[in-house]
């Protein structure tokens, strides 16, 4: 008996000294939990892990809302001093012989370099190209700095490039300066405003890149008018410094506010030495259904460049005024901008490829409005629709890519996609040899091609559903 009641008194002993010592621990700061991971073993820490409970810091970066939103109005000023300004090139009004010049174009073939209008069509088609092309070398510096020194130094370059064509005297120049350097630039924001967004959202993933899309719609209506009062009253010299200003205050500004959401073990892998296997995972490319992404988005891409480019000059064919054509180009970028937003709700509520498929199927069959458009009026419709159903795979880019690769492979897919897909640029020049080939209607070439090129990227898009669930029905 008495031995029965020593061990006991012993074990109780033993508890008051464990309590007792659990009751001093130096907590050193820490927050609870990370003071009793300090005091765990190792055997123990793997499964406090798992059931930690989140600190205030992890509540105040949540997913789906709070500083997200913040997020998406740095995605917007960045596809606004990017993509809008790389459109605002190549888009608006008809010159003569060429289907269609930007305000800046148009201005230098107008007043500074008459006899090379082909020429300086090149100054936009670089650009163009190195904003898709080197999607690859955004993903190698996201590797080794933080977004917001990508960002530094996309303001940094596209400032001086925009600058510097100011100076310029001659058209080589122009390629070396709005072509190369403002490109790099802007492929660097760009790459950052489509990877940045998808950290901070999950279910309203589709309508958080809508609205920063709409930044591409906004600069590509707003900029031309700034541009055309500048070169009117001051030239071209002062226009590309009033651009270079507008982008180093609105870049500088999402400098400012820019986040990353990344867990302090990814900015550990940051920080050490990561091999280049591991930054581009290049196994992606085996995956059907992201070769079969690019493949659509190439499709699609390319049809949606054409009527951007023929629509002012079919106008001019049917024998309306070139305000008439113009007019129908501000249709198709204003109801874009309505199409991107709903698009994002419809991709929240539906699934993303399934409101990529249905735009896409919709953008194909007003594509018969085209073919017997013999009016302003029956083009207006054309305008609406194609403007409105036309751009969806635009703004769910990010969304749709992110779908198919997964958190973990995204950035590498990103810029491997983005390279891949600079080819559909080409859209354009390719319709126009069918045109020119087959002899056909005049503009039935072009009507054609952006419907079959709609229509194929909707069906390659439903043999992905398929290959991804087996269930062409499900919602993804």
């Amino acid at each position: 008996m008495s031995n029965n009641l020593t061990k006991k008194d012993t074990s109780i002993k033993n508890s008051n000294s464990s309590i007792n010592s659990l009751c001093n621990i130096p907590t050193n700061n820490y927050t609870d939990d990370e003071a009793l991971y300090e005091y765990t073993n190792e055997e123990t820490r793997p499964l406090l892990e798992t059931q930690r409970v989140p600190n205030n810091k992890d509540y105040d970066e949540q997913i789906d809302g709070g500083y997200g939103w913040m997020i998406v109005c740095v995605g917007f000023l960045l596809q606004f001093i990017s993509v809008g300004i790389s459109e605002s090139w190549g888009k608006q009004k008809k010159y003569e012989f060429l289907s269609i010049l930007g305000v800046m174009q148009e201005f230098h073939a107008h007043h500074e370099f008459p006899n090379a209008v082909v020429q300086i069509s090149f100054v936009g088609t670089i650009s163009n190209v190195l904003l898709n092309g080197l999607g690859p070398v955004a993903r190698l510096l996201s590797a080794v700095t933080s977004l917001r020194n990508i960002m530094l130094l996309a303001v940094v370059l596209c400032t001086m490039g925009l600058e510097a064509a100011s100076w310029a005297t001659e058209i080589w120049h122009l390629y070396l300066t709005r072509g190369v350097l403002f490109g790099m630039g802007a492929s660097l924001a760009f790459y950052v405003a489509l990877s940045i967004i998808p950290q901070w959202f999950s279910k309203r993933r589709g309508i958080a890149l809508a609205i920063s899309s709409t930044g591409t719609c906004i600069g590509a209506f707003s900029l031309p008018f700034i541009m055309n009062i500048m070169n009117s009253y001051f030239g071209s010299t002062w226009s590309y410094r009033v651009q270079g200003f507008i982008v180093l205050i609105l870049g500088l500004t999402s400098c400012v506010f820019v986040r990353e959401r990344k867990s302090e073990k990814n900015k550990e892998q940051n920080e050490s030495k990561i091999e280049l296997k591991e930054i581009f995972e290049f196994k992606i490319l085996k995956d059907p259904s992201f070769v079969l992404w690019c493949i659509a988005d190439i499709f699609m891409e390319a049809a949606y460049y054409v009527p951007y480019f023929y629509l002012p000059s079919h106008a001019t064919y049917l024998g309306l005024s070139s305000s008439q054509g113009s007019a129908l180009i501000s249709i198709v970028s204003g109801m874009s901008f309505v199409g991107n937003l709903i698009s994002g709700v419809a991709a929240d509520r539906i699934g993303h490829l399934n409101t990529m498929i249905l735009y896409s199927t919709l953008s194909a069959l007003s594509c018969s409005i085209w073919v017997a458009a013999d009016s302003f009026s029956t083009l207006i419709v054309f305008c609406i629709l194609v403007g409105f159903f036309g751009g969806a795979f635009i703004a769910l880019t990010s969304s749709v890519t992110y779908v198919i690769t997964g958190a973990k492979n995204f950035e590498s897919g990103l810029s491997l996609f983005l390279l891949i897909t600079v080819i559909s640029m080409f859209g354009p020049n390719v319709s126009s040899t069918f045109e020119q080939t087959l002899h056909a209607r005049p503009y039935l070439s072009y009507e054609i091609f952006t419907a079959i090129g709609y229509f194929t990227g909707a069906i390659v898009l439903v043999v992905i559903k398929y290959v991804k669930t087996n269930n062409i029905f499900s919602k993804i």
